[in-house]
């Protein structure tokens, strides 16, 4: 194991030694409020035809949260005016927010390989790298060797492994519950949160924890906690802190496409752009994403036995289920769905008094599709599936996806006993309330 992680070190040191870390000094975060459907029309084309960075999707619903680098604000601001929209600055300048929050990616700064070896760092209170991630893994693995595995279940465009734990009492085959993370680079809440309930289902097992150890006796569980890898190692190491996409090579210095429109089912048909330069571009074609394309093998491969999905982004406090690609398009058991997330989202109130709306997509924001919830649902045929966008509901209070660290363990906590009502509603397949 030694070995291997120094190998990725020093592949990671060759390649950061020419690369330029991107700065967000003076970029302000904006608060739009549409009021109508044709702003909120407006506000999806300008998302769609531009690279502005948008940190919240349009909605009438909710404010929508916009970057906007100083080039950009007059402009823009001035288009808002004379459309009608309110707006506020919630946030003077990005570069400070990420400073504060010790979240600047560390280039050539190499004091962090001192960190990754550092004894006491736990991965599970941090914004752990990816090489951190990995290796804390692998120590598990070894320290539960009985019911845990970690293996590869593909490489990625930029030849990065995407480890996947495995975690189950040994025996006949069980249920699958799956659990994704990170599939947007910049989403760390949603990283840490992955690597918290690897280690609340190992440390439960430990303490002989009676809820835990009937997780494991009725479901094995498979949990990817960083599913786009190249993205996530940009945000970390050589690249901006914001980046959302992976890392593909589309030419002409165009970079990535949204691993969560990539998937094939109504594939680039709404709230997507066929743009490679923009945020939601979709993708050449159905998994041209190479992370995408291996989690869809994998999710192949235990077709049968998929009891659960629940993919984790960040942010806004949302539990969705399917579908997001249209307004008129519900699944034959959208009413058990529902209920059965209300039900994890009471928990989740619960634990910590966070709200969490509980509907479709385009309930509460706009039309999306090629999301691998939509695939997992309407190809696989899964019973529960879900996706997560965490804390905090908005920009202005928690610093949208620049998240304190203070807020791992709440967060991780509520999802945590979301989960399991999650996991028992599964098992009695009616909706039961924690």
């Amino acid at each position: 194991m030694a070995c291997s992680v120094l190998t990725v070190l020093l592949s990671l040191l060759l390649s950061t030694a020419v690369a330029e870390i991107v700065r967000y000094d003076g970029h302000k975060v904006i608060r739009v409020q549409a009021t109508n459907r044709d702003q909120v029309e407006w506000l999806v084309k300008l998302h769609h035809e531009t690279p502005l960075d948008f940190w919240t999707h349009p909605s009438l619903v909710r404010p929508t949260d916009i970057r906007l680098e100083p080039a950009d604000y007059k402009n823009i601001t001035d288009q808002l005016i004379h459309r009608g929209f309110n707006y506020t600055v919630v946030h003077e300048d990005v570069q400070q927010l990420i400073e504060s929050a010790g979240q600047h990616p560390h280039g050539r700064d190499k004091r962090w390989i001192v960190q990754l070896f550092q004894r006491g760092f736990q991965v599970p209170d941090n914004f752990a790298s990816y090489y951190q991630i990995y290796k804390w893994m692998m120590a598990k693995e070894k320290e539960f060797p009985s019911i845990m595995k970690v293996e590869s279940i593909g490489k990625t465009y930029e030849r990065m492994e995407q480890y996947i734990a495995k975690i189950g009492e040994p025996g006949v085959d069980k249920p699958i519950i799956w659990i994704d993370s990170g599939i947007h680079g910049r989403e760390w809440i949603s990283v840490t949160t992955g690597v918290n309930i690897i280690d609340k289902l190992l440390n439960g097992y430990k303490t002989k924890d009676p809820q835990v150890l009937e997780l494991l006796k009725n479901f094995d569980w498979y949990i990817l906690p960083v599913a786009n890898p190249d993205g996530y190692i940009f945000t970390h190491y050589s690249g901006g802190r914001l980046w959302r996409k992976t890392r593909t090579n589309y030419g002409n210095g165009m970079y990535g496409a949204d691993p969560n429109r990539n998937w094939d089912y109504k594939w680039c048909e709404t709230g997507s752009s066929r743009l490679p330069n923009m945020s939601s571009y979709c993708g050449l074609k159905p998994w041209s994403e190479k992370c995408v394309e291996n989690m869809k093998n994998t999710l192949l491969s235990i077709k049968s036995r998929l009891r659960v999905y629940l993919t984790i982004h960040s942010y806004g406090q949302f539990l969705f289920v399917p579908y997001a690609w249209s307004a008129n398009s519900y699944p034959q058991d959208y009413r058990q769905l529902l209920s059965a997330g209300q039900a994890a989202a009471a928990a989740m109130r619960k634990s910590s008094g966070a709200i969490y709306q509980v509907g479709r997509v385009p309930d509460f924001i706009y039309e999306a599709s090629g999301s691998s919830m939509d695939w997992v649902k309407a190809t696989l045929g899964t019973k529960y599936v879900f996706g997560l966008e965490l804390r905090p509901a908005s920009a202005e209070n928690n610093l949208g996806f620049i998240v304190s660290r203070n807020q791992i363990k709440p967060v991780a906590q509520e999802v945590w006993e979301g989960l399991k009502v999650m996991a028992e509603n599964a098992k009695t397949n009616n909706v039961v309330f924690g």
